[in-house]
């Protein structure tokens, strides 16, 4: 133990490199526990009634989105995501054309008590990829 905290004293930049690769590491990972590939999204969809979310705009979600999905714009989901409460007890499935814009709508949501809430991996752009239905 004295030789750890030795070697620690003597190369400090190296031990604050490691603690911040862990740190991105461990946030990565916890991100990735929510992320559905489009397979995975499509079985949670069917089996546990999931509700997709979609947060792109009115029309490109007028140019098509997930069947049965709900168009809530992230603004209205950082205003307290009163549109989604009857949901609360239900998987939500949230996307945008890549996934990227998804992450802060998510933490609101789970700030605000909804505990099942996911990222569609890759977006509604993954989604076409595999040749899954659109409305």
């Amino acid at each position: 133990m004295p030789q750890l905290i030795e070697f620690a004293s003597n190369h400090l930049a190296l031990v604050a490199a490691f603690f911040g690769v862990l740190g991105v590491l461990l946030f990565t990972l916890r991100q990735a526990a929510h992320d559905l590939s489009p397979n995975r999204a499509v079985q949670m969809l069917n089996h546990e009634h999931a509700v997709p979310v979609d947060l792109r705009s009115e029309q490109d979600f007028n140019a098509g989105h997930i069947i049965n999905a709900l168009r809530v714009s992230p603004e209205a989901i950082a205003e307290g995501a009163s549109a989604l409460q009857k949901y609360r007890e239900k998987p939500l499935l949230l996307y945008c054309e890549t996934g990227a814009s998804c992450p802060k709508p998510i933490q609101t949501l789970r700030k605000a008590g909804f505990t099942r809430v996911y990222r569609l991996q890759g977006g509604l752009a993954a989604w076409r990829n595999e040749n899954l239905p659109l409305q």
